[in-house]
């Protein structure tokens, strides 16, 4: 009977100094770095926090207004290159590369805007500049504003492309 009653207050012993094993809780889903449980994005959306609003655009050009329907941006992180392309109002589309990912100034490297019928290009001697002001590593996404110097391909003065961004989100590219 001792032995018997010993042996069971080994096994109970034994059972509850074993560690359970818990499922991640949503908690700590939503700092994983991964999209998963419910996430509509990386770590949030679902049961996490709401997600950063969707990119915006907005700028001027030749005095008209511009606001982006559409926006795509690419990163190239052997050369640190972010590519952006939108289009908007009335057809017109805006496209620039700048090099440099991190938060400050970074020169642009190229550029188009077409706006009607007119077709646009970076200045060669004063192409303009990209400030990013904020940048979450995590889910790829920059905030900031441009100055970009344009010439109309038939020919004319050098006109300013100046605007902002936010929330944009950048897709690594090899």
């Amino acid at each position: 009977m001792k032995k018997s009653l010993t042996l069971i207050l080994i096994c109970a012993l034994m059972i509850a100094s074993c560690s359970k094993t818990t499922s991640p809780t949503p908690t700590n889903l939503c700092v994983d770095r991964v999209m998963d449980g419910g996430e509509t994005e990386i770590d949030c959306g679902g049961s996490c926090s709401a997600c950063p609003p969707v990119a915006a655009i907005s700028s001027s050009f030749l005095s008209n207004p511009y606001v982006a329907s559409s926006i795509y941006a690419n990163y190239t992180p052997s050369t640190d290159a972010v590519s952006l392309n939108t289009s908007g109002t009335a057809g017109q589309t805006v496209q620039f590369t700048f090099v440099g990912s991190n938060i400050g100034v970074s020169n642009v490297t190229a550029a188009t805007c077409y706006l009607s019928s007119d077709s646009y290009v970076l200045s060669s001697t004063q192409p303009g500049t990209v400030t990013i002001t904020s940048k979450d590593t995590l889910r790829s996404i920059i905030s900031g504003s441009f100055n970009i110097n344009l010439v109309r391909q038939s020919g004319g003065s050098t006109n300013a492309l100046t605007g902002s961004f936010t929330n944009l989100r950048y897709n690594p590219t090899p």
